[in-house]
């Protein structure tokens, strides 16, 4: 458990105690502490600063804690619906903005602004803008941009490739990201770091059907998944009458 105290010298002193996500007011001030790290004692701040009478701080760290839960697995980043859903009225968003709390990435998505930043966030970012309010999970980062994920081979992709379903319709696809349509089962994706992405397996599947990298790429990234413990010979023979692109794959390892 961890203990705040403002810096400044307030006519009361204002204690924050809390945890991870959880924080409680043992006794506050109307002035304003200065606070970093977590979002929650920036949004307390609000209130202080503002001189407003602390009703409903019950409330408010009810629907931070609910919002910081969803960010947390998306390293800081969440969609307007997602804060919506947590009890935030989008009437509100600019206040958190101009506040500090939030930064605007782009349309419908935001981040916490003193959250650690992620080495990648683009994957993040375009994952949550491929979501729509039927399709929650809607894109999967696959093909070549699985393939660097994954680490599979030397293969430095000019755009990023994405799979969405046929029906996906959104507003705004920069240039650099290529949808490709299909579906995927349940055991063709797995999440990572708060995003979408094919298996090793799925992944070899898609690039040896496309046929887009250069002979080399495709030998090493079946030899990289092998050599890492992603695939296995054996489970790609049983594979073979799903997949008939496993007959080439199959061909490297026996090569």
């Amino acid at each position: 458990m961890d203990f705040y105290n403002t810096a400044e010298q307030p006519a009361r002193n204002t204690i924050f105690i809390g945890t991870k996500h959880s924080i409680y007011v043992v006794s506050y001030c109307l002035s304003l502490p200065y606070l970093q790290g977590h979002p929650l004692f920036l949004e307390l701040s609000t209130h202080f600063s503002a001189k407003k009478p602390i009703k409903s701080i019950g409330f408010v760290v009810e629907k931070k804690d609910k919002l910081w839960r969803v960010a947390e697995k998306q390293h800081g980043y969440f969609t307007a619906k997602q804060a919506k859903e947590a009890g935030y009225r989008d009437s509100n968003f600019a206040r958190y903005i101009q506040s500090g709390i939030w930064k605007k990435i782009q349309r419908g998505i935001y981040c916490f602004t003193h959250f650690p930043a992620y080495e990648r966030p683009e994957l993040i970012i375009w994952f949550l803008w491929s979501q729509t309010r039927k399709d929650p999970g809607c894109g999967v980062w696959s093909h070549e941009t699985a393939l660097e994920i994954h680490d599979l081979s030397d293969v430095n992709p000019l755009k990023m490739h994405m799979t969405v379903p046929e029906r996906f319709r959104k507003r705004g696809k920069p240039g650099f990201i290529s949808l490709h349509c299909g579906t995927f089962s349940k055991m063709e994706i797995q999440e990572k770091d708060g995003y979408l992405i094919t298996t090793p397996l799925r992944t070899l599947v898609d690039v040896f059907r496309e046929e887009s990298l250069e002979p080399s790429l495709l030998r090493q990234s079946v030899r990289e998944a092998l050599s890492k413990g992603m695939v296995t010979k054996i489970e790609l023979a049983k594979m073979k009458k799903f997949y008939p692109e496993v007959e080439k794959i199959l061909e490297v390892v026996d090569g």
